[in-house]
């Protein structure tokens, strides 16, 4: 499955008893089946959050997936790796959230 909104506001962050972060994403309205998406004659059905898209997707919006195509490594990462880009981004901003708020000096 492609969840395609893989953000901050979809990731749910709960405490164990240990005191240790677990991590969950919820959200999945804009979920694809990767097989399908990997097999349609056109994977052109943007979705979610734009600031999280990775470049593939972006190449997409402005260019079609006709054109896509003609660029094998965008093409593989928009068929084969949608969800990474934004999960990388989405995980650096929660650990960035997560850190203690540094003291503002006078």
């Amino acid at each position: 499955v492609y969840h395609r909104d893989i953000t901050p506001r979809n990731i749910q962050v709960t405490s164990l008893g240990s005191g240790r972060p677990r991590f969950g994403l919820v959200d999945f309205g804009l979920a694809v089946s990767a097989e399908n998406w990997r097999t349609q004659e056109g994977p052109c059905d943007l979705g979610g959050d734009g600031r999280y898209w990775p470049p593939s997707a972006w190449f997409v919006f402005g260019n079609g997936v006709t054109e896509l195509r003609r660029h094998p490594t965008m093409y593989h990462e928009y068929t084969r790796c949608l969800d990474i880009h934004s999960l990388g981004l989405t995980g650096v901003q929660c650990f960035v959230q997560m850190l203690p708020k540094l003291g503002v000096a006078s």
